[in-house]
């Protein structure tokens, strides 16, 4: 299995997103956007938690 984390909840880290979500041996495990709206709309989409920055994802 492939985990990702998506680095843009823009325009092609969505795409990208949803192919890997839609991918049987892949998994979108979780999305870094600064903006917190496009954050949360990533966060619903794919249903995985959010961060602002990559420091905080990486902590994970």
């Amino acid at each position: 299995m492939i985990k990702c984390a998506l680095i843009s909840g823009r325009g092609m880290g969505m795409m990208h997103g949803g192919n890997f979500h839609n991918h049987a041996e892949a998994e979108v495990i979780a999305v870094c956007d600064m903006d917190p709206e496009l954050r949360e709309k990533a966060e619903a989409e794919f249903q995985v938690p959010g961060y602002e920055s990559i420091d905080e994802l990486l902590k994970t």
